[in-house]
Parts: C-alpha cells; structure tokens; sequence
C-alpha cells in the first residue's frame, strides 16, 4: 500500500508531529508493506527532513500554466488541478491521500481528509466574515469528496452531527498517537533544563500565542497567586504571531510585565520564555 501525504507544515508544529507519530504508529503495528510518501511544492510547505525516518520518498506536483506549482492550501486548493494531481499520484502508485481538509477527489483512490475543527462556527469573533465562508466552504467540500473523515477528538466528532448530521457516516475519530523515542530517556534532564535556564519546578503551557489559547486568563491567575505571596514559574512556548491579531502577542507581553514579571528573561527557539511570579 502506497500513502501520499498533503500537509502544509510551515511553522505549525501540531499537523506535522500528528503525522509524524501516526505514520511511526502504521510502521511499527501494520503487517502489510506500507511506502509513505511527501508531497511538496507549491503551497505544501513541508519538508522531507520534517518526517526523518517515517517517510520513504518524495513526489513534487507539477508546474501549472504560468510556471507555478500547483496549489493546495486553503481557499488555493479548491482551484488546484485535481486531475493533474491524480494523474502524478497514479504514476506513483499511490492507493490513499491523507491530509488536512482535502476538498479534490482522486479517481480510483482513497482520501482521508483531517478536519482540525470548527473554530470559525464556534468561535466566530476571531474569524473575518471572508475567512469563516472560506473555512466553511472547505469543509463543505471535503465533505462530499472525502472517502472518509477524520478527527481527533469526539468534541469535533459532536460538531459534525451537528452541522452535518446527513455526512456524519464518514467521521472517525483518530486520536494523536504519542511516541517519545528511546533516547529521551538517555538524556540528563537537568542539563536539558539548565540549557533553557529553567527553573528546578515549573508549570509548562506549550500553547501558541494565538488570542483563543487564552494565555491572558493564566497571567491573571499568576497575579492574583503573586499577590497572595505565592511563587510559581510557568513555561511558554509557541508561535508568537497571530495573524488574526498581529499586535496580540506584544500586548499580553506588556501584561505579563505588568502583572507579574519585573523582566521577560530570555525568548528561546519558538518564544521559549519563563515567566515567574515574583
């Protein structure tokens, strides 16, 4: 059996990591031979080094008519060539396509299309009216073109018998598998610990720094704790930018001085920070 693999990598770390372990999952359980393949260029961001060790080879999409890659993210993949696409997945022997919110069909092969969620129904203050039709219009399609759909939790299960009870049989849930690899435990964690400059105990809240994590309602809990004489260091890390928001970031910083820092210490890798009641 032959995967493709369409995801947009970049800088979101969750779908990358949900694919890595999936794919680490179907090596190490399934008995029949199964080839995993990347798909890259155009808007298909990730790279072959991203999924080292879980990826057996690469199939780039062909060049559209202006000297551009064929699309595939968003509002882009609805006007993607679909039967190009198909052609090329053929040729590669491809059986099934798995990737976030697929909206094409491929003739003679499966698609299993991840659907993150449905923020922009339940959480339609963060999202331009032009983006939720967008979104919506997305998931429509991968709706009716999908062989199955797939989610990670059955919150977002729920949601589809709510908004589309008739499409419902092509849900199933798939959790995220996590697999740590065995050299993590070789590893001396204080010195992990001490290279970050971390403190011996702390809380950790890997959240990106996107408005809906809610990362205000902790610096408000710190406050109060801080002014109750209590000391606790809670540990960020994530994308600092919100593209919905872009002066999001720098304004819960200025809070968090405020409130309970008299200095942000150090941003590491992928805004690591320590902010510690004092």
């Amino acid at each position: 059996m032959r995967i493709a693999l369409l995801t947009t990598g970049g800088r979101w770390l969750s779908g990358p990591i949900y694919f890595k372990n999936l794919f680490r999952v179907l090596r190490q359980c399934c008995k029949q031979n199964v080839e995993r393949f990347l798909v890259s260029g155009g808007s298909y961001l990730s790279r072959i080094q991203d999924y080292e060790g879980e990826i057996d080879g690469e199939i780039k999409l062909p060049r559209g008519p202006h000297g551009q890659a064929v699309r595939g993210v968003w509002a882009e993949r609805i006007f993607s060539d679909a039967s190009a696409e198909s052609r090329l997945f053929k040729k590669h022997g491809i059986n099934l396509v798995l990737g976030q919110e697929l909206v094409n069909s491929y003739s003679g092969i499966g698609t299993l299309s991840w659907v993150l969620d449905f923020q922009p129904r339940r959480l339609p203050q963060l999202f331009s009216p032009v983006e939720r039709r967008m979104r919506d219009n997305i998931v429509c399609e991968s709706m009716r073109n999908a062989s199955r759909i797939v989610v990670i939790s059955e919150s977002v299960r729920n949601d589809f018998v709510e908004f589309f009870p008739e499409d419902v049989s092509k849900v199933r849930t798939l959790r995220y598998a996590t697999l740590l690899p065995e050299n993590v435990y070789q590893r001396n964690a204080e010195d992990v610990a001490r290279s970050y400059a971390l403190p011996e105990r702390f809380i950790y809240l890997p959240n990106q720094f996107y408005r809906h994590k809610n990362h205000l309602l902790v610096f408000k809990a710190l406050r109060v704790l801080k002014n109750k004489g209590l000391r606790i260091n809670v540990v960020c890390s994530g994308l600092q930018e919100d593209y919905r928001f872009p002066k999001h970031y720098q304004q819960l910083m200025e809070k968090a001085v405020l409130w309970v820092l008299p200095t942000v210490s150090r941003v590491l890798a992928r805004s690591l920070m320590r902010m510690c009641c004092s």
